[in-house]
C-alpha cells in the first residue's frame, strides 16, 4: 500500500529543558562575565599610583598625604607609627573626586614619622603598595634644618628630572618654590607630567610650598594649583586662603607671597597688596620669635635679565621697606631662568657683607654633602625592626677641605648699626629654558650664573646659614655662608 505523497512523517516530541538546567547555565554565564569584569578591573586598578604620595604641611601640628590612584573606588589603608614604636596607627581612606588624602593632626614637634600605602584591588591578592616612607614635623628653635629653593622649572623636561635627582640627595626637610611650577598656562591637566613624575622621589618624604608665578595664574587665576596643595591657610584677610601664607620650620620662619596682580590674570589688586598685604606682612615678620627670616615670591625687583628689575618696581614700593625694618636676612625670587646673587641692600645702597656676617666661600670640584643611596635600604631594615629611626644628625657638620672665606678674615659677626642689609637671590634656573644676564653689569649684583640649571641649598643652624647654588651636574656654582653667632657645631668657631 502507498504511502499518501502529502503525508509526513510523525515527529518526536521536543525535549524539554528542565528549569534547573537553564539556572545553572544562567549562573555559568553570569559568573563567567562577572569574572571578566573583575579581573579587567583588577588589572585595570592594581598596577600604580597616579600622582604623589605627597607629603604637606598646613600647620605645625598637622600634616596632609594625598595622593591619586588608578583605583578610583577602593579603599586604602594607610600604617602610620613615630620613630621607635613598634605599633603602627591603621588609617581607612577613600577617594573623594577620585583623591586619596589623609590628615594627621596633633603631631608632637621634631618627630620622624613613616607611613606606607597599600590598595588592594578587587578581589586581587596583589596590592598597590606605596612606602614606607618618612617625614619630620617641625623641630624647635634650636634645631638644624635643611631646605631647597628653586622655580620655573615646570616643563617636564630631562634637565627638570636630573635636577630633581640632585635634590633628592640632599634629604632637604622641606622645598620652597618660586614660582611658575606649570608651564604653559598652569593647567591642572599639567600637573601630572611637569610636576608629579619628575618629583616622584622628592614628594613622599619633602614638604613642598610654592608660591604663585605668573604661568601658573593664566588658567582659572592660579586655582589649580591652590587645589593641589594643602598650604597653611593664615594669610592677611579678606583675601582668598594660601595665596599668601607663613610657616615656621626649626630656627626661621618664611613668608610666600602672591606677587601677581589682579589685572591681567592674578586676583590681587595693586591697592591691596601695597596695604592689606603689605601690613600682614609686616605684622608677620614682627610678631615672630624666629632669628631668620626668609620671604619668597616670583617677581623679582633686584635683577639684570629679561624681565627688567622696573617691571616689579610696585613691589618694591609695597615691600622693600617691610623687608629691611623687620631684617630679612634672605629673599628667593624666580620669574628670570638664572641664578642671581645680589650684595646685602639696604636702602638700595650696597651695604658691605660682613655687616650681616656674610663670607664668600671657595668653589670646587664636588658641590655638597649627600646621602649614601643605600641609605634607603638601610633605613627600611630600620624601620621593619622597630628601632628608632636615624634623626637628621645634631653633630658637627664636616668641613669641606675649601671651606675657607675668600677673603683673608673671616667677617665680624656684629649688629649693622641700624642698617639691616637684604640679600636677594633669584634662583629661577629650575628646569625651563635660560634667560641670560644683560650684557651692562649692575654694581649690586655680586654674583650671576646664566648658563647653567640649578636649585639652591640651604643647610641652616640657629646661628649659621650655608647657601650653595647646585647645578644639574651636581657641583656649586656659587657657595656663602651667614653667620650670626658662633656655630658650636664647629670647632673653627
Amino acid at each position: 500500500m502507498e504511502q499518501d505523497a502529502n503525508s509526513t512523517k510523525p515527529t518526536a516530541p521536543a525535549r524539554q529543558v528542565s528549569a534547573s538546567r537553564k539556572l545553572v547555565a544562567w549562573s555559568v554565564l553570569i559568573a563567567a562575565i562577572a569574572g571578566t569584569v573583575a579581573f579587567k578591573y583588577n588589572e585595570h586598578t592594581q598596577p600604580a599610583l597616579l600622582t604623589g604620595p605627597m607629603v604637606q604641611l598646613p600647620a605645625p601640628d598637622r600634616i596632609v598625604i594625598q595622593w591619586t590612584a588608578n583605583a578610583p573606588f577602593e579603599q586604602a589603608t594607610v600604617e602610620v607609627r613615630a620613630a621607635g614604636e613598634t605599633v603602627a596607627d591603621v588609617h581607612k581612606v577613600r577617594p573623594e573626586n577620585g583623591r586619596y588624602q589623609l590628615e594627621l593632626d596633633h603631631l608632637p614637634p621634631d618627630t620622624v614619622y613613616q607611613y606606607t600605602i597599600q590598595i588592594r584591588g578587587l578581589w586581587s591578592r596583589d596590592a598597590l603598595t606605596s612606602g614606607p616612607h618618612t617625614f619630620r614635623t617641625p623641630p624647635s628653635r634650636n634645631a638644624n634644618i635643611r631646605f631647597l629653593a628653586f622655580g620655573d622649572s615646570g616643563v617636564g623636561s630631562n634637565t627638570q628630572a636630573l635636577l630633581a635627582d640632585r635634590m633628592r640627595a640632599c634629604t632637604p626637610d622641606f622645598i620652597i618654590h618660586t614660582g611658575d611650577l606649570i608651564y604653559p598656562t598652569g593647567a591642572r591637566e599639567d600637573y601630572l607630567d611637569n610636576f608629579y613624575r619628575p618629583y616622584q622621589r622628592l614628594l613622599p618624604t619633602s614638604f613642598f610650598l610654592p608660591c604663585l608665578g605668573n604661568h601658573d595664574v593664566v588658567s582659572e587665576r592660579g586655582q589649580p594649583l591652590l587645589d593641589e596643595f594643602c598650604l597653611p591657610p593664615n594669610g592677611p584677610e579678606g583675601i582668598q586662603t594660601e595665596r599668601n601664607y607663613y610657616f615656621d620650620y626649626g630656627p626661621a620662619r618664611f613668608v610666600a607671597l602672591d606677587t601677581n596682580l589682579a589685572e591681567p590674570d592674578g586676583a590681587i589688586p595693586l591697592e591691596t597688596m601695597q596695604t592689606t598685604v603689605a601690613d600682614w606682612l609686616r605684622d608677620v615678620l614682627t610678631n615672630c620669635d624666629a632669628k631668620w627670616k626668609f620671604v619668597y615670591f616670583h617677581h623679582p625687583f633686584y635683577t639684570n635679565s629679561a624681565h627688567a628689575a622696573e617691571g616689579s618696581a610696585h613691589l618694591k614700593q609695597a615691600f622693600v621697606e617691610i623687608l629691611e625694618a623687620c631684617e630679612v636676612d634672605i629673599v628667593f625670587n624666580g620669574h628670570n631662568h638664572l641664578y642671581e646673587r645680589t650684595a646685602p641692600l639696604f636702602r638700595d645702597e650696597i651695604i658691605d657683607e660682613a655687616e650681616i656676617g656674610l663670607a664668600n666661600l671657595r668653589l670646587s670640584g664636588s658641590a655638597l654633602r649627600t646621602r649614601d643611596p643605600s641609605d634607603d635600604e638601610v633605613q627600611r631594615r630600620i624601620l621593619t625592626q622597630g628601632v628608632p629611626l636615624e634623626r637628621r644628625p645634631e653633630s658637627a657638620r664636616e668641613k669641606e677641605p675649601d671651606d675657607e672665606v675668600l677673603e683673608s678674615a673671616a667677617p665680624q659677626i656684629a649688629p649693622a648699626n641700624g642698617r639691616h642689609g637684604v640679600v636677594y637671590l633669584v634662583t629661577g634656573a629650575g628646569g625651563a629654558h635660560r634667560y641670560p644676564e644683560n650684557s651692562d653689569p649692575l654694581p649690586y649684583i655680586r654674583t650671576f650664573n646664566d648658563g647653567e640649571f640649578s636649585f639652591t641649598d640651604i643647610e641652616l643652624r640657629p646661628n649659621v646659614c650655608w647657601v650653595r647654588q647646585i647645578d644639574s651636574a651636581g657641583k656649586a656654582i656659587d657657595r656663602f655662608v651667614i653667620r650670626k653667632g658662633p656655630d658650636a657645631a664647629r670647632a673653627s668657631n
